[in-house]
């Protein structure tokens, strides 16, 4: 068979192949996480944690991406990740501390997480210091806040059957059954003095 004949029965093969894809979007951005509240996150933002459970977020180039959670209270772990690279450069990152964003969320309500514009790496590495990141839930501006990761000893809850999700007051009912009995004290102390 000639050989401009197999490169002509590959390309029709291919473009059929590719014909067949059509069904996939490329343009409809990656998603994670569970829930009917869907929130637009840029591919500079990585999400590392929804209520305490680890989100495994897409390593993306430049778009976005949709975070969905549960309707209610929920406390979303976010920080800045970019790679700004120059022309002799291989892998200059800029990483800014996490922030937490607590939120009491709805699906009737459209949602974005935002951080400012950074246009060059030294915009980047200046605004590390202040990693400021906030979430826009329709026209309001929630600004986040500065966390610091604390590696704990797992905990696991006692259920008679495993739940989809885990809610804020399972958290806290937890970490109260795990504490011991002075830090329940002194927290006691804490909250009558609110």
């Amino acid at each position: 068979m000639p050989r401009y004949l197999i490169s002509f029965l590959t390309l029709i093969t291919t473009a059929a192949l590719l014909g067949g894809c059509g069904a996939i979007n490329p343009l409809q951005p990656a998603a994670v996480g569970s829930g009917t509240v869907n929130i637009t996150v840029p591919s500079t933002l990585v999400v590392l944690s929804v209520n305490g459970k680890e989100i495994d977020a897409p390593n993306l180039y430049s778009g976005s991406y949709q975070l969905n959670v549960g309707e209610g209270s929920q406390r979303i772990i976010v920080k800045y990740e970019a790679n700004w690279n120059s022309q002799g450069e291989s892998g200059f990152i800029v990483e800014w501390p996490p922030n937490a964003i607590d939120y009491n969320f709805s699906s009737a309500t459209t949602y974005a997480l935002a951080h400012p514009a950074v246009n060059d790496r030294e915009t980047a590495l200046e605004l590390r210091k202040s990693s400021p990141i906030w979430l826009i839930a329709g026209s309001e501006k929630v600004a986040g806040k500065a966390v610091t990761e604390k590696k704990e000893a797992t905990s696991y809850m006692v259920s008679e059957e495993t739940p989809d999700e885990v809610t804020r007051v399972d958290q806290l009912k937890d970490l109260w059954n795990s504490s011991s009995k002075q830090d329940q004290a002194d927290f006691l102390q804490w909250l009558n003095a609110q």
